[in-house]
């Protein structure tokens, strides 16, 4: 199939919702009729119009695009002229901001406005990733959990620190780690030490040696998934086998296998169990699937579901009172009571970001191309294949006298980190950028790593609760 990219030169924007706001706005003026769209599948539409002219929406987003050119024109008649043939996938980077909530509803806002939701070659504007039903197949029922107590991912080590006196369900005791590296990888690696510090117990399934198992009382060795065979769904409508190529070494056990010991030791172990070895769970998974050729799909190792062009929400679409969302119209919800209860906006608003002086520049963390998240940051070649270093633009370096290869200091409210600046062009006035994923060692409470959680807020996006690391304000001087 063909795949057109749309363009992303000529034209800066200072927020994803300014430019959806954009597009959607060029669209509806430029041709774009969506009206018969609206009426049938939108709720409260007069309503959200009405409330965007109210606010403003659209004079911010127009001031917020500071150069709209001939590109972005040409971007939203894409838009109106594909006929249900444009996706708009943001990926996790546009909500993980303080605000985030308002980009992902305008995402869903602009496909809904262009009739892009239901079709194929659309999407929904939302990041809904793997929540499409893989083929059937068996599957062990979770044991229920009388309790209900949660807590936002987000906020761990705050709910860990603080307990019920900060507000939160429990006074959490033990902390058991399973397949993460929520030290490394969760915001403010100091406040994460902390927590483990305050936690009475710690535990973690490991293979490696990672930050969070060495601040872990108990680290249990665990098989690689080339030591055991699985059943494995993707994100798309298949299941892999995967098969064991090598045996386990001396001492390790899968993880069934602990927490089959545990409930033992515990008093549940036939409840948990349900009297079946892994082996013989594996055989019950594939008993209770679709899969006819279980032989066949072992030798394969991928079987593939029978509609390989499903497209999400295709039957709300087609019948909508047939087949209603779960929304309390039924309908797309743009306009959302139930969210206005929580403290923000009832339809999507531009929620500017405000300049810090203290910290002026805005730190940005991607993904390494050579290892995932901090997967492989153990390994010395990798290390060397993508050393870390803060990119920083020629412009900020020589505010700041900093050269290219110079040691500088990248500090926050949370912590501070002594790196090598790389001065290039690549990078934007007011960004600097230092790859997630690396694992921390701190000299005199300084990290030297580059990693970039030791500058990060535990602070979330409100009302989600939900992670906001693509906001980080940071000020940056030579070492």
């Amino acid at each position: 199939a063909e795949v057109t990219r749309m363009r992303n030169d000529g034209y800066a924007v200072k927020s994803d919702i300014s430019l959806n706001e954009k597009l959607k706005e060029v669209a509806n003026t430029e041709g774009g009729n969506f009206e018969a769209y609206y009426q049938h599948y939108r709720d409260m539409m007069e309503v959200a119009t009405d409330s965007l002219t109210a606010q403003g929406i659209g004079e911010e987003a127009a001031n917020a695009v500071t150069r709209l050119t001939d590109s972005l024109k040409e971007d939203a008649m894409f838009f109106v002229n594909a006929n249900g043939d444009v996706v708009t996938y943001p990926n996790s980077g546009i909500r993980t901001v303080i605000g985030g909530e308002e980009a992902m509803r305008m995402a869903i806002s602009l496909q809904a406005a262009t009739g892009n939701i239901g079709v194929k070659g659309g999407s929904s504007g939302g990041y809904f990733s793997m929540t499409l039903p893989s083929p059937k197949s068996g599957g062990i029922d979770p044991l229920s959990n009388s309790t209900r107590v949660s807590v936002p991912t987000y906020e761990w080590p705050d709910a860990v620190i603080q307990g019920k006196k900060g507000g939160y369900p429990s006074d959490i005791k033990i902390i058991y780690n399973v397949g993460t590296n929520y030290l490394n990888q969760g915001s403010d690696i100091k406040k994460n030490i902390e927590a483990f510090n305050t936690a009475e117990f710690s535990i973690a399934h490991e293979r490696f040696m990672t930050a969070t198992a060495i601040h872990c009382d108990v680290v249990l060795p665990v098989s690689t998934s080339f030591e055991r065979t699985d059943i494995m769904r993707g994100a798309g409508n298949f299941l892999l086998y995967s098969k064991r190529v090598v045996p386990r070494l001396e001492g390790v056990k899968h993880d069934y296998e602990i927490y089959s010991e545990l409930a033992r030791r515990l008093g549940f172990h036939e409840e948990f169990t349900e009297g079946r070895s892994e082996e013989e769970w594996l055989s019950y998974f594939l008993s209770e699937s679709e899969i006819i050729d279980v032989e066949g799909f072992k030798e394969k190792g991928i079987y593939f579901g029978e509609d390989q062009e499903r497209v999400a929400f295709s039957e709300f679409i087609n019948d909508p009172d047939k087949s209603p969302l779960n929304t309390p119209s039924g309908k797309i919800q743009l306009y959302s009571n139930e969210f206005a209860m929580k403290g923000a906006a009832p339809i999507p608003k531009l929620r500017p970001l405000r300049p810090n002086r203290d910290y002026p520049l805005l730190l940005v963390t991607p993904k390494s191309r050579h290892r995932t998240h901090s997967q492989n940051y153990n390994i010395k070649w990798f290390r060397e294949m993508d050393p870390q270093k803060l990119w920083i633009s020629p412009t900020d370096a020589s505010k700041r006298e900093i050269i290219d290869g110079q040691l500088v200091i990248i500090s926050t409210p949370q912590g501070k980190i002594r790196i090598k600046a790389y001065v290039t062009e690549d990078i934007m006035s007011g960004v600097v950028c230092l790859l997630e994923g690396a694992w921390p060692k701190f000299v005199e409470d300084v990290e030297i790593q580059g990693s970039a959680n030791a500058v990060t807020s535990t602070e979330p996006t409100l009302p989600s609760h939900g992670s906001r690391t693509h906001t980080v304000h940071v000020q940056v001087e030579k070492a």
